[in-house]
């Protein structure tokens, strides 16, 4: 019988990132540690109620003063880009500060070739994920310098911001179209969809999808007409 040797489990997996944490904690200084705390507490906000509360609320507000959809979307904006901002910034001063956390990350995930991402899917991967969680997984997949990681961090939430003026100022806009000329219920209908994360999330996914069907696809047909003499 030949030997086996049975890959780390999942719960290994954890346990050396675990580790490694606590080691990499003792030997850094305490204001990379407090920016640890703070990329994991914003983020709890992003993923949590915290985003949707605070840009929905300004959103609101600002339509119901302004009644001007450019104004309401692009201050809006603004604010979403801020919050993505500080939150990619924070991440990627984190990734910078733990190497050795990063490291063990990167290894515990199976190997994987990487293939250049489309800006379709870049878009989409940020509007799903933030631009925080966005660069942790990027950052999975292989190392960037702490240059890289701010610029990319600062480019995702540049793509956030400029999305959530589009997204706001529609919803603005639609909402007052139906007030003044009454098809309020398929204005609700539209600001719902234009609204709701799991759009984009649902289009992520599609697009994922639809590229591992084509990869596979293409795979089939190369093992199809392989040549005999190197069959």
């Amino acid at each position: 019988m030949g030997k086996h040797t049975a890959e780390p489990s999942a719960l290994n997996n954890l346990a050396t990132i675990y580790h490694t944490a606590m080691d990499e904690r003792a030997d850094t200084p305490w204001s990379a540690r407090a920016g640890a705390v703070a990329s994991v507490g914003a983020l709890a906000f992003e993923w949590g109620t915290g985003n949707e509360a605070l840009l929905g609320t300004i959103g609101g507000r600002l339509h119901d003063l302004t009644d001007n959809p450019i104004i309401t979307g692009i201050a809006t904006g603004s604010v979403s880009f801020a919050e993505q901002g500080t939150i990619g910034v924070l991440m990627a001063t984190t990734i910078s500060n733990f190497p050795k956390v990063a490291e063990a990350v990167r290894s515990a995930i199976p190997e994987r070739k990487n293939a250049e991402q489309s800006k379709a899917s870049r878009f989409l991967s940020v509007m799903v994920l933030g631009a925080g969680v966005e660069l942790a997984v990027e950052n999975a997949k292989r190392p960037h310098s702490r240059r890289e990681n701010m610029r990319r961090a600062i480019g995702s939430a540049a793509i956030v911001g400029v999305a959530t003026s589009a997204i706001i100022g529609t919803v603005s806009g639609v909402t007052k179209m139906g007030a003044e000329h009454g098809f309020e219920q398929q204005a609700n209908v539209a600001v719902d969809a234009v609204s709701n994360p799991l759009t984009y999330a649902a289009a992520f996914g599609a697009a994922y999808g639809y590229k591992k069907l084509k990869q596979a696809a293409q795979t089939s047909s190369r093992r199809k007409y392989k040549p005999k003499h190197l069959a």
